[in-house]
């Protein structure tokens, strides 16, 4: 009986053992509560989660770590003793006050002390990132490749029934419109595939040392014409002359005229958009200034992220596929640089990007040794 006896201690010690190596090592957050739905016990990975000590932890109600959403009645006493058959998506709140979105669940179980509650929660956070991602992918799809489709579509269909009056510079006008909305779908196309590349550092860049002039004026002859079209002028206010840098001229020529057809496009007419540069002792700062609408302060930090622009109202946002920013961005961080914008909501707005320098001076252009 003794033998028996002592075999099932060590059993029993064995198996607690085993559980807490499973609590420990679990990637879940875990909590153990007590009859009353007050915390006795948590694993290391629920001390991340919420970034506290141990004590921080014990002894506190469940509710004071969760914002319930989807389900109201969440922290009952039912909830408690029934536990939960499915997870519920709430918003978790950690001691500093900083709040992230969790899954949790809730198993009811009896121990030797009494009943408990084992809270299993899950921060949610990528896949929540992911969702609007794919969201905000979808409304891009909607709303800005399949307008230029259904259009080229009407195109087509009116022209095959001779639906212009007849006449030749109807068909050649409603030509031409197509035509933009065609060469809009194809740069929101390529949009798609330079993010990605981009991003995973598959964009092959030919770095050459080339004059800081050249590729604005480059830029700025690019959009001479939609600059005539809309009334708005560009200027340079600061010379570039003599100001080099050793980048892929391509690529930042395409940054360069993303930031001043948003501009452009912005910009009310009679009034200029306007280039300044700031070279120092390193690097050189490109500002491109318009008197449009402004930025909202809660958008400024986020402008360069994908799909953000879709976020923003229509009266500051007028087509495009929302990821030229974040395409400028990648291209100006792979240069070593850094992109950025000033905003005053009715002021304007100064998206500027800085680049490192390669010298200044006089003397052909070629590469430092």
């Amino acid at each position: 009986m003794t033998s028996e006896t002592e075999w099932l201690k060590r059993q029993l010690k064995d198996l607690k053992t085993r559980f807490r190596v499973l609590m420990e090592a679990i990637p879940v957050g875990l909590l153990i509560l007590d009859e009353k739905g007050c915390i006795e016990g948590a694993n290391p990975q629920a001390l991340i989660l919420f970034r506290c000590e141990p004590s921080d932890l014990i002894n506190k109600e469940l509710s004071e770590l969760f914002i319930a959403r989807a389900n109201p009645h969440f922290f009952d006493s039912k909830t408690f003793r029934e536990g939960t058959a499915e997870p519920v998506e709430a918003l978790a709140l950690r001691l500093n006050g900083e709040q992230f979105p969790a899954d949790i669940l809730l198993r009811p179980f009896t121990a030797d002390s009494g009943q408990k509650v084992l809270v299993a929660i899950e921060d949610v956070t990528k896949r929540k990132e992911l969702e609007q991602m794919k969201q905000d992918f979808m409304s891009m799809v909607t709303h800005d490749l399949r307008d230029p489709l259904a259009s080229l579509k009407m195109f087509l269909s009116m022209a095959a029934e001779g639906d212009y009056d007849k006449t030749p510079e109807n068909l050649r006008k409603r030509a031409a419109s197509t035509e933009n909305e065609v060469d809009r779908l194809i740069k929101m196309i390529n949009s798609l595939l330079n993010i990605d590349k981009v991003e995973a550092g598959r964009l092959a860049m030919l770095y050459d040392v080339v004059a800081l002039d050249k590729m604005i004026e480059t830029s700025v002859q690019s959009l001479s014409a939609l600059s005539a079209e809309k009334g708005v002028p560009i200027e340079v206010k600061t010379n570039a002359k003599l100001v080099y840098v050793r980048v892929d001229a391509d690529y930042i020529v395409q940054v360069m005229i993303n930031l001043l057809g948003n501009a452009l496009k912005f910009s009310p007419t009679g009034s200029p958009v306007e280039i300044f540069i700031e070279p120092s002792d390193t690097q050189v700062k490109v500002s491109i200034c318009d008197q449009g609408p402004g930025i909202p302060e809660e958008f400024r930090g986020r402008m360069f992220n994908r799909f953000e622009q879709a976020r923003m109202s229509d009266s500051r946002v007028k087509g495009g596929s929302g990821l030229g920013l974040a395409i400028a961005k990648s291209i100006i961080d792979e240069h070593g640089g850094s992109i950025g914008v000033d905003s005053e909501e009715g002021r304007g707005s100064t998206f500027w990007f800085t680049l490192p320098l390669a010298r200044a001076g006089r003397g052909a252009l070629k590469a430092p040794d």
